[in-house]
């Protein structure tokens, strides 16, 4: 049975076609048996999209307050409380925001920084109103 691959493109064909129809399936199909079985043997941990499912249950109230309201800091408020819990069903570790210079003028306000063993940057997190 072929995966859904729906929203997954492959920019510039980093990847092949066969990478995609084979391997990778393989290779999830691996990582999501292992979800649900760690699911099934603790109540205690849930599987990704159980946990996306819950978060998405707080997105339309607080972007209910974001469209009713003007932007303050009560806004700013509710995007990091949404982004954390975003971030923490999909494993990312506890934000640590901080600024940082991408040349001689110009600075990013980066809420997560993923880096690489090697401690280059991997994944950059910022958020928006």
């Amino acid at each position: 049975m072929s995966m859904d691959l729906t929203g997954i493109t492959n920019q510039n064909e980093y990847y092949t076609n066969h990478y995609f129809s084979s391997i990778f399936e393989e290779n999830a199909e691996a990582t999501i048996g292992a979800w649900r079985d760690a699911a099934r043997e603790s109540e205690e941990i849930r599987t990704p999209w159980a946990l996306l499912r819950e978060v998405t249950k707080q997105f339309y109230p607080i972007h209910d307050r974001y469209v009713r309201s003007r932007f303050d800091l009560q806004t700013l408020q509710n995007i990091q409380t949404l982004a954390d819990a975003y971030m923490n069903a999909l494993g990312y570790p506890e934000a640590a925001p901080e600024i940082i210079p991408v040349d001689d003028v110009l600075s990013a306000p980066v809420y997560l920084e993923i880096n690489k063993a090697n401690g280059a940057p991997l994944l950059w997190i910022i958020l928006s109103a």
